[in-house]
């Protein structure tokens, strides 16, 4: 199991999501899974997303909401984070949860 899964909610996020992922992958902390829900984008959201997370799935939802919950119900990790897929979160902050956490 892992400690942290990080799902991020997606649809149509192509011109977004690469960097998210980007950003995550440079965490300081390195356990963690990635989650990608895409809501069956028409854009290349899906193929950025293949590039760096762990599971990217792909299925209709009715809002960021029922898309978050989908994502989740895939997690293993221990602690659930959720990431806008145009956030971009700075190298330290997995270190920084785990650390509150403790």
């Amino acid at each position: 199991m892992v400690k942290f899964s990080i799902v991020i909610p997606a649809f149509n996020e192509a011109q977004y999501i690469g960097e998210t992922l980007e950003a995550i992958k440079k965490q300081t902390f390195k356990d963690y899974e990635i989650i990608v829900k895409d809501g069956n984008s028409t854009d290349e959201t899906i193929r950025k997303a293949q590039k760096h997370a762990d599971k990217v799935l792909s299925s209709p939802d009715s809002s960021a909401a029922d898309a978050r919950n989908q994502g989740a119900s895939h997690a293993e990790g221990e602690i659930l984070v959720f990431v806008d897929a145009d956030t971009t979160l700075p190298p330290n902050t997995l270190q920084k949860f785990n650390a509150i956490l403790e």
